[in-house]
């Protein structure tokens, strides 16, 4: 445990303008280790998912406010990588409803607060 902030927002971009996430949804935040780096890169860059969680894999979680924003505290210096999911309508009817994971990497310094924008950009062609 450190004295370090991270605080955000989750949301994307898309044809159809901007999307945050909604109240109450989950965010993760873990250590960006080698494993971690090489699971986010497939699952959440590449594969636009979630991982499982792993036994032994330090996650942790907080939650969304209505506006898409999130709160972490007390961390250690050092990498971190934050994702999360936005669901989206270009219609605003759940029967076209979209999932995407946005997602970010952030460097943290000893008693630091960063700012960050948990995102991706969506092309609906």
């Amino acid at each position: 445990k450190g004295t370090g902030i991270i605080t955000g927002v989750v949301r994307i971009e898309t044809d159809y303008g901007a999307f945050v996430a909604s109240r109450g949804t989950q965010v993760a935040l873990t250590p960006a280790t080698t494993i971690a780096t090489e699971r986010f890169q497939k699952y959440v860059v590449e594969d636009n998912e979630l991982p499982e969680q792993r036994k032994a894999e330090l996650v942790l979680f907080a939650r969304t406010d209505a506006s898409g924003r999130f709160h972490f505290d007390r961390l250690a210096p050092g990498e971190y990588l934050i994702a999360s999911e936005v669901r989206w309508s270009p219609t605003g009817k759940g029967e076209d409803a979209h999932v995407e994971v946005p997602y970010a990497r952030v460097s943290l310094a000893d008693g630091a607060r960063a700012e960050v924008v948990v995102t991706r950009s969506i092309d609906d062609d």
